[in-house]
């Protein structure tokens, strides 16, 4: 019988041909790469085919580094068909010390349990649990890394009604211990910025994307990032693509002694597609600044060719960041190769609002634009009700007459 925590297990009750033995079962425990200190398990003390069984002596010990002993269940007399020896028993020890000195043991003994049927009970054939046992995993190892630890025996003695040994073989059990999975923080982030940006009919503007961690703030050195494949994508009836500018601060550069290399730099409005490919260039031994924090990595800039009500989007799909190399990392995503490992990210799109008479964007100027815009009115961007889409008429920046009149003058209108 298992307790949680083992993630991968040889099946119980695996039985030698014939011959008798005693085992601990299951035989094998993987344990990992998942966290897994504070997980109990359990096992159990099998004796497989024995003929006339009446006394038993078992000793076992394992490593204290890797599991500690929580509790026991002795299975002895034998009832209701499980266990061992049949009743009436006298019990001789049945004792833990997790130290490994009980008194008169074999050495390291850590569990000692003696027990003999006492006349008039019959001998024992078959095969049965003689105790079962739960431990707690008190360790790990590192990423990359695995440890067996092992339950073993010291001391195993059966013997008949005669008082004769029986001769057996024992198999301990093996604990596989698994290393942990790192604590990976945040993962980078790549988003469009703005997220929300406003423009209207043939009014150029500009999108960046963004590096930073997925919660916004400064992405941290230990993903070491060193290329980038990022595509995005657009409506083509709606924007014409006329630049785009890699790194344009030269922010991701200045983590890199040779600057960056540009693989690709591709503008097809016919397939509403940029194709951007760059990478960092270290110096000839690889030293290089793992880059951190935030930054911007493109600039792309746009016309609005058409005019529109609905929102459009901008997506970022796919994209692919790869890590520096670092074969000493046995761990994901590095796996000790000396290659670069793609790393996993997130991304967020972005969405373009027109600045049109229609300023709840429902493809009609009514009266609930006009109300959108006549509650705001004479608010500036730093006001706590300002809304972008009701600033439809130069000069921008403040919510006036010429937002208003605009609105007013294209009532009725409606969008396709």
């Amino acid at each position: 019988m298992l307790a949680s925590g083992a993630l991968v297990f040889h099946p119980s009750f695996v039985r030698a041909a014939g011959e008798p033995c005693v085992k601990i079962e299951p035989s094998e425990l993987v344990f990992g790469p998942s966290p897994v200190v504070g997980r109990m398990f359990d096992v159990e003390c099998w004796i497989y085919n024995v003929t006339n069984l009446y006394g038993v002596d078992i000793q076992i010990k394992w490593d204290t580094d890797w599991i500690c002993y929580v509790d026991h269940t002795k299975m002895i007399p034998a009832s209701g068909g499980e266990g061992v020896l049949n009743p009436p028993t006298i019990p001789v020890k049945d004792d833990v010390d997790e130290t490994g000195n009980i008194s008169g043991s074999a050495s390291g003994t850590m569990y000692w349990l003696s027990e003999a049927s006492v006349a008039p009970a019959a001998p024992f054939s078959g095969s049965g649990v003689a105790f079962t046992m739960r431990f707690v995993i008190v360790n790990q190892v590192l990423p990359g890394l695995t440890h067996h630890a092992f339950i073993n025996f010291t001391s195993s003695v059966l013997t008949d009604a005669n008082g004769n040994s029986i001769a057996h073989d024992s198999f301990p059990a093996t604990i596989i211990m698994k290393g942990r999975m790192p604590d990976y923080p945040s993962e980078p982030w790549l988003t469009i910025d703005p997220h929300e940006s406003f423009g209207e009919y043939a009014r150029v503007f500009n999108l960046n994307i963004m590096l930073s961690d997925y919660a916004g703030l400064d992405l941290p050195p230990v993903w070491d990032v060193q290329n980038f494949n990022i595509t995005l994508n657009y409506n083509t009836t709606l924007f014409q693509a006329l630049s785009v500018t890699i790194d344009p601060d030269g922010w991701f550069a200045s983590f890199w002694p040779n600057g960056i290399s540009i693989d690709k730099n591709i503008i097809d409005n016919a397939a509403g597609r940029i194709q951007i490919g760059f990478g960092g260039v270290p110096s000839n031994t690889g030293e290089h600044v793992p880059p951190n924090g935030q930054g911007r990595l493109a600039r792309i800039t746009f016309n609005v060719t058409c005019p529109q009500s609905k929102p459009s989007g901008f997506t970022l799909n796919p994209t692919v960041i790869f890590g520096f190399p670092h074969p000493e990392r046995v761990y994901p995503p590095w796996n000790g190769t000396s290659v670069s490992p793609p790393l996993p990210h997130q991304v967020e799109n972005g969405v373009f609002y027109p600045l049109s008479a229609d300023v709840n964007h429902d493809g009609v100027v009514d009266i609930l634009d006009v109300v959108a815009l006549a509650s705001i009115y004479g608010c500036k961007e730093e006001d706590p009700k300002w809304n972008p889409a009701a600033d439809v008429a130069a000069p921008y920046g403040v919510i006036d007459i010429l937002d208003l009149v605009t609105v007013t003058s294209h009532y009725g209108q409606k969008y396709p």
